[in-house]
């Protein structure tokens, strides 16, 4: 019985030891089910798979984005301001909500999502103690609350 080497055998080492390409009844899958490919010539074509089922179109593109800043905020490079950052959250919130209600089972997008409503809860929470009228215009604007 062959020992195995502690080293990392490459791609091409793989390919010469299984001797793919001959014509023998017995495949290299035969022989030793994990060493018919390279570890990581799967893990690509997985990831590649994957990005192919599950594009990321639960986010807001750029033209919304600055749709929303020039909308909320004093100017058009104006991000700082608490309404824009809010807006922008509350964008964020309303797509991933949709999302998860044909993906129920992404517990990853759903504890970002609570991430993501404290931090607009929390720039709310400044906006009212700083000042309760433009609290209370975009909650209105945006219909966050009852």
């Amino acid at each position: 019985m062959k020992t195995r080497s502690r080293q990392p055998k490459s791609s091409t080492a793989y390919f010469e030891e299984l001797k793919i390409g001959e014509s023998s009844r017995e495949t290299a899958h035969d022989r030793h089910p994990s060493a018919a490919w390279p570890q990581a010539v799967l893990f690509f074509s997985i990831l590649a798979h994957l990005k192919q089922r599950h594009p990321k179109s639960y986010m807001i593109s750029t033209e919304q984005k600055l749709e929303l800043i020039a909308t909320h905020g004093a100017s058009d490079k104006d991000t700082g301001k608490p309404e824009v950052q809010i807006a922008i959250f509350s964008a964020r919130i309303n797509d991933l909500t949709d999302h998860l209600k044909s993906n129920r089972k992404d517990h990853t997008t759903r504890r970002g999502l609570l991430r993501m409503v404290g931090k607009r809860r929390r720039l709310l929470n400044y906006l009212m103690a700083t000042d309760i009228e433009r609290y209370r215009a975009i909650i209105k604007e945006l219909g966050i609350r009852k």
